[in-house]
């Protein structure tokens, strides 16, 4: 029996949230959008986006799907994904499309602007430490600072370039495709 070693996913969450032009409600004069062209919401709706009436990928993440389907005539689309997240910020930045979104249960808050030379990641802190430690840990300083550093590998803001994060994608596939390729080759 094979065991897979790399590439590996877990089964964790994300959503995703992209508007489409400004809400009704919001004055003619304050109005900014469209924000996608038609060709971009076609490419959004193929790919499986959704209508949807809220603007919050938390909300999005919370809600059963069949809930949060709406008429067309909803300025949202939302997407929620179970695995492999990567993959549909790959699709939203190469198609420069501005997007909010929340990854891993909502752990990593993730935003690109349309035409922005870098993808934004922020933490959420209180919300990895709600779903993990405040069941096993005390409130006390040592198991604060125990939480802290066992997610301090990274800032808890940081922008990555889009040109490096496409890049980064582009090698996990071409390291998972040849993976599969020796896999079938060891047959």
């Amino acid at each position: 029996m094979k065991t897979r070693n790399g590439f590996v996913s877990n089964s964790s969450s994300s959503s995703f949230v992209v508007i489409i032009t400004d809400n009704k409600r919001i004055p003619e004069e304050r109005k900014k959008g469209p924000y996608i062209t038609e060709e971009q919401k076609q490419k959004l709706l193929d790919y499986g986006f959704v209508y949807c009436i809220t603007t919050d990928p938390m909300v999005v993440e919370k809600t059963p799907k069949a809930h949060w389907k709406s008429k067309e005539d909803n300025n949202i689309l939302a997407y929620n994904v179970t695995c492999n997240e990567d993959e549909v910020i790959e699709f939203l930045v190469k198609n420069n499309i501005s997007f909010s979104a929340v990854r891993h249960y909502g752990h990593t808050s993730v935003f690109y602007k349309k035409d922005a030379d870098r993808i934004l990641f922020m933490d959420n802190l209180g919300q990895a430490f709600e779903m993990y430690e405040w069941k096993i840990s005390g409130y006390s300083e040592e198991d604060l600072n125990r939480f802290l550093i066992n997610r301090s590998t990274e800032s808890p803001i940081r922008t990555v370039f889009k040109e490096r994060f496409l890049k980064k994608t582009q090698s996990y596939y071409r390291d998972y495709e040849k993976m599969i390729e020796d896999e079938d080759g060891d047959k």
